[in-house]
């Protein structure tokens, strides 16, 4: 028990302020776990319906019974248990794997504590800036709040991280450790298909730790070789299944089509809000434009399933996502109908400027990871905090393009595929990275310290209201 509480600890003594940091977090996604309407969520129902067939007819539903039929299985699997099992009802199986997030999440922040004590000694500045950054984003409680595999993804992603800087910066080559990276890497494909953009990642890495020092490299080839095909071997065949029963391993819902940077039109590229930015940052506003649609998705509600609310007031019916669309692009004020889009959208403009602050930072640390690799090259010596930013930005950076590539195969020109939930892998990686920067400022100067943590304290209490669900369910 003492190990396992030790990242709470400075200098042997409760960190308070790193455990309230921790408890505000975890308690606000546990909050959304028991209030959120587990039928309100990014295509859900397809995603119950992926339950249903499971729990109810045992076998993997066909195309015809969801439109999730190529997503993983394992984010289905407990939920799908648990009503076979039990008897139970979907609600009620949907609202167990609602709560089944909120230990994911408790995972994700803790495995981030890990992280920061593994690449630096005195880490108490470190965890607690990297997780502010991280719960100050709202996509962090919207996606929490989902059934969806990127949950899965995210807390399997950074604990192959966690193992993969443990065995290549601190040198434990053991057979066991690779073994259990291989375990680890499988599970992120079986979460969700972005999982596997991180592997080129890990790839690239351990290639530029090669390259820099020359050394060690059979025994990286070692790890790389056993864990990939370990990871190749008990994730491939639900790949293998995709291919045979759909004539794709990448199979999807819909069809691709050449790739071509001329598919998406220029203001997808190009596109900076359209002037609403910072005034009315929902859908319709600023549609298909990558940019600002992704950016007020990670601090807001763009697709209006978390925030921006509406409601039947005589069928008691939320209505949400394109029906919510609908609506407003028909202006209708019928007394029936109650909905919080416009009176929503100056706050979420205010949180969408203030939050260039944290943006900042969280760009900052990327980019301090890419101009690592050079420096690298460089250099012969490179601390364990600026090569675990290496790998970071290189998840970053290979998550983006390989989302950059789906984008473009399968373009949505309403801009309802541009998603910050469906890259939640990279946020943690964001907020290390963000953290490291604070780090090295307060090492430089130390009174920064106490301004940091006031500015931030007052984003975040400021944005405290998008972190919580206005789906509320009070009836399970």
């Amino acid at each position: 028990m003492t190990k396992i509480l030790h990242p709470f600890k400075y200098r042997g003594k409760w960190d308070h302020l790193l455990v309230t940091v921790f408890l505000f977090i975890n308690g606000l996604v546990a909050v959304n776990a028991v209030l959120h309407d587990p039928y309100v969520g990014y295509d859900i129902r397809d995603h119950l319906n992926m339950i249903r067939v499971l729990s109810e007819e045992h076998h993997w539903p066909t195309a015809e019974q969801s439109r999730e039929f190529y997503s993983p299985p394992i984010p289905y699997l407990l939920p799908a248990l648990f009503k076979d099992l039990l008897g139970t009802n979907l609600l009620r199986a949907a609202k167990f794997g609602q709560l089944v997030n909120l230990f994911l999440s408790i995972g994700v922040t803790y495995l981030l504590l890990k992280i920061s004590d593994l690449v630096l000694e005195e880490s108490r500045y470190l965890k607690i800036a990297s997780l502010i950054f991280l719960g100050m984003m709202a996509v962090y409680y919207r996606t929490f709040a989902f059934i969806r595999g990127e949950n899965y993804l995210t807390f399997f992603a950074v604990l192959v991280i966690y193992q993969t800087l443990h065995i290549f910066l601190r040198e434990h080559y053991d057979f066991h450790q690779i073994i259990t990276l291989g375990l680890e890497l499988s599970l992120m494909p079986l979460s969700r298909q972005w999982g596997l953009l991180i592997f080129p990642a890990i790839l690239l890495f351990v290639t530029f730790l090669t390259v820099k020092d020359g050394m060690d490299w059979r025994r990286r080839l070692k790890v790389i070789t056993i864990s990939y095909a370990i990871a190749l071997i008990l994730s491939g065949w639900f790949y293998l299944f995709l291919k045979i029963q759909n004539g794709s391993a990448l199979a999807f819902s819909t069809k691709p089509v050449q790739f071509s940077l001329s598919t998406q039109p220029p203001e997808f590229y190009f596109g900076t809000g359209s002037g609403k930015l910072f005034s009315d940052p929902i859908r319709p506003s600023f549609a298909n434009q990558l940019f600002p649609t992704f950016y007020s998705d990670t601090w807001g509600d763009y697709l209006g399933y978390f925030l921006v609310y509406g409601r039947n007031l005589q069928t008691h019916e939320y209505i949400f996502g394109e029906k919510l669309l609908n609506l407003t692009n028909q202006a209708i004020t019928e007394s029936s109908i109650e909905t919080n889009r416009f009176s929503i959208a100056s706050y979420l403009g205010r949180v969408n400027l203030l939050d260039l602050i944290p943006s900042a930072f969280l760009l900052s640390g990327w980019l301090l990871g890419i101009f690592n690799i050079w420096r690298g090259l460089r250099q012969t010596t490179l601390g364990y905090l600026d090569s675990m930013l290496i790998l970071l930005s290189l998840i970053v950076a290979c998550t983006l393009g390989g989302y950059m590539w789906f984008l473009i195969r399968y373009p949505d020109y309403q801009g309802s595929a541009i998603k910050a939930t469906y890259m939640m892998q990279i946020f943690p990686c964001l907020a290390l990275g963000a953290g490291t920067v604070i780090e090295k400022l307060r090492k430089k100067y130390p009174k920064i310290w106490i301004p940091f943590l006031i500015v931030f304290g007052i984003i975040m209490l400021h944005d405290v209201p998008t972190m919580l669900t206005h789906f509320p369910l009070f009836h399970i």
